[in-house]
């Protein structure tokens, strides 16, 4: 396994440009062709609950985390615990099927 620390870290609010998100409010419909070329359209519109998710950026990458594992590695000092990992990964599994 590598790690390419070359590619960047991109939070969702920044894939979700600010102009997508205020079209968003104008609510024009989507439209669909169909082999017989009707047209069917639908309006999708979110919450301004959701819309305030998209546009926060507090939690989503710790960058100072980030930067002491970059640091590690640069310096090969990383430390990769396995067994944790997959001790974690089934207790997840555990707790998403209810047991």
């Amino acid at each position: 396994m590598s790690i390419d620390a070359s590619k960047s870290v991109t939070t969702i609010s920044k894939l979700l440009n600010p102009k997508t998100i205020s079209e968003q409010h104008k609510r024009q419909p989507a439209t669909v062709t169909t082999k017989n070329s009707a047209t069917i359209g639908t309006n999708v519109s979110l919450s301004q609950q959701t819309l305030t998710l998209l546009q926060t950026t507090e939690h989503d990458v710790n960058l100072d985390k980030v930067t002491q594992i970059k640091q590690a590695i640069a310096e090969g000092k990383l430390v990769v615990n396995s067994h944790k990992i997959a001790d974690e990964l089934i207790k997840q599994i555990q707790q998403d099927l209810g047991q």
